[in-house]
């Protein structure tokens, strides 16, 4: 077989959605029912919608309940709201699964609880916030017959899925430098300081709760441990001192600022394409104009001033990450760009793979291709597009669900709590070399004996 048909087989073979074993009713619970809850449920692929039965909502905020039944009006699930009614949840309505989509600081503690009773977890991704609550979930699930699948639903994208094997194969050899670099537009990367994320309490910070996906997708494809991190970050464009703040002030929000129209992020905004998907398809709810939202919350308001002075992340890291396997990765995010897009180079012994540049008008290539670039060739480098598959998430969302809900323990997507563990470790180690002027971090210092 040549190269150009072995490459065809990769993404002729990705073009669909993943199949599933799964025959029998999963009884799922919905622990914290945010918008990203909702979503998952709008996302189930057809193999799962006659088997995924909601059979409680659990959450400590009431309007919530009533966000559901909005766009699941038939639903028959039971309500349970309060901290102190989630055993009552478990022993009542003995789900088979819990999927946890609360704020991340919150996701450690109603997954212990599930697994003492022996009922699955996904998590939302990050799993945690911190490496602490990591080691805490890794021990309980030792303990339990239950396990966790962390939601790393990037994973599942077609042209994430075909990088993998095309590494696995030995494509480009073994691989001796990585190159990725995050860039989210002014609407995106801006509205992670709108909201909850913007603490680092509540978040781990935007190296955990975002950069976590790449993270994660970095040691599943080169099948390494991180060892080590060094790195650099700071708070370039938002908070008090942010270039574009119109004013010192605090307290302000999008839909009542009365500078809102010499504020360059929210006439951006207002103008722009919105990539900003952390809102379900709720009747009424616009993912651009995020105060319309706010009629879903008790207490809390999805606009929050950008130029705050509480915001207590960063919205720029800089970062070398060593693996066991001596791959060397030169990582940076930046959550201000002009554009939106992730671009990933592998570097190899025979080779180079590319994911998300594009070039001249002649060369143009959709964010799905791959280029493959092969050492002592004479035909230079070959581009290879990758079909999305369909569904939200770029495909993402649905083939996960269908691999969590298989009875195929040996899926190559699978995320599993170690992973989880892993890209939380790196996150918060990022952010600790940050603070201490690029020191050196040891993975292992952070996860102790789950290492």
């Amino acid at each position: 077989m040549s190269l150009s048909d072995h490459i065809k087989c990769y993404y002729v073979g990705m073009t669909t959605t993943l199949t599933t074993d799964a025959t029998q009713t999963k009884r799922i619970a919905l622990i914290g029912v945010s918008h990203r809850a909702i979503k998952i449920c709008n996302s189930l692929p057809e193999s799962l919608t006659d088997i995924w039965d909601v059979c409680a909502l659990w959450d400590i905020d009431p309007k919530r309940f009533a966000a559901f039944e909005t766009e699941f009006p038939d639903h028959q699930a039971k309500t349970y709201a309060g901290l102190d009614t989630l055993e009552q949840l478990l022993r009542d309505e003995k789900p088979d699964m819990a999927f946890i989509a609360t704020r991340d600081c919150h996701h450690a503690a109603p997954a212990i609880t599930c697994l003492e009773h022996n009922v699955d977890v996904i998590l939302e991704k990050p799993m945690v916030t911190d490496t602490g609550q990591a080691q805490a979930l890794l021990d309980a699930e030792s303990k339990s017959q239950a396990r966790i699948h962390v939601a790393f639903n990037y994973r599942y994208q077609a042209k994430n899925t075909v990088m993998k094997q095309m590494l696995d194969e030995g494509i480009i050899g073994r691989v001796t430098t990585v190159e990725m670099n995050l860039y989210l537009n002014e609407v995106h990367g801006s509205s992670f300081f709108q909201r909850w994320n913007r603490y680092r309490s509540q978040s781990g910070g935007l190296c955990i709760h975002k950069c976590g996906h790449y993270l994660d997708l970095l040691g599943w494809w080169l099948n390494q441990k991180p060892v080590e991190v060094f790195s650099y970050g700071g708070l370039d464009y938002y908070g008090p001192e942010g270039e574009m703040n119109p004013s010192k002030k605090n307290g302000r929000h999008c839909s009542t600022c009365e500078e809102s129209n010499k504020c360059a992020y929210h006439l951006t905004r207002s103008r722009k394409d919105s990539v900003d998907n952390h809102s379900s398809s709720l009747t009424n709810v616009n993912q651009a104009k995020r105060h319309l939202n706010i009629a879903w919350y008790s207490d809390y308001q999805p606009d929050a001033c950008i130029f705050d002075d509480d915001i207590d992340v960063e919205d720029t890291y800089s970062a070398v990450i060593l693996y066991d396997g001596g791959t060397m990765v030169n990582f940076s995010a930046n959550f201000s760009s002009p554009f939106e897009q992730p671009r990933i180079s592998f570097n190899g012994t025979r080779g180079r793979l590319e994911q998300g540049y594009h070039f001249s008008p002649e060369q143009t290539y959709t964010g799905n291709s791959l280029v493959h670039y092969p050492l002592f060739e004479k035909d230079g480098a070959r581009v290879i597009p990758v079909k999305a598959r369909p569904g939200s998430h770029g495909g993402g969302d649905p083939s996960m669900l269908e691999d969590i809900c298989s009875d195929d323990e040996t899926h190559l997507c699978r995320a599993s709590a170690r992973d989880g563990a892993y890209a939380v470790a790196i996150g918060e180690a990022l952010w600790r070399s940050a603070q201490n002027n690029g020191e050196k971090i040891l993975i292992a210092d952070l996860l102790g004996e789950w290492y």
